[in-house]
Parts: structure tokens; C-alpha cells; sequence
């Protein structure tokens, strides 16, 4: 079996991670991709809407664990 480095790293942290965490690797395909050149399939509006609400989704849930630190 598999194990999963990021649940290992919020179980050490002793943060529960939402459903939507499972899911954010994904997002690291268009850091990828506009990284390096290649031959990747186009990124559709419905992609861009989809990874964008995804990553709120993650950032509303890792300011609530942080809080509201001064600037």
C-alpha cells in the first residue's frame, strides 16, 4: 500500500485536512506546464474555473488553521 508523504505531514502537524486537499496536486500540472515547453493538452475555461475554485477551496482552509497573523 501506498503511502501518502502529505497525510503523514498534516498528521505530524496534527491539522486535518479537507476533503479538497486530496485533490490539490492537481494544481501543480499547470505549474508544470507553463514551466516547462512540451506537447500538453489545452487548458480549457472550464479547467481554469475548476483549478481556480480549487485553490480557494485550499486557501480559505489554510488561513482558517493560521489564523490572522499581523502583516
Amino acid at each position: 500500500m501506498a503511502v501518502n508523504t502529505n497525510d503523514l505531514l498534516f498528521e505530524d502537524a496534527c491539522f486535518h485536512p479537507p476533503p479538497c486537499a486530496d485533490n490539490a496536486f492537481e494544481l501543480s500540472q499547470y505549474a508544470a506546464q507553463t514551466r516547462y515547453p512540451g506537447d500538453w493538452e489545452p487548458v480549457t475555461e472550464a479547467d481554469v474555473g475548476a483549478a481556480i475554485a480549487l485553490a480557494e477551496r485550499v486557501l480559505a482552509w489554510a488561513e482558517g488553521q493560521i489564523g490572522n497573523p499581523p502583516l
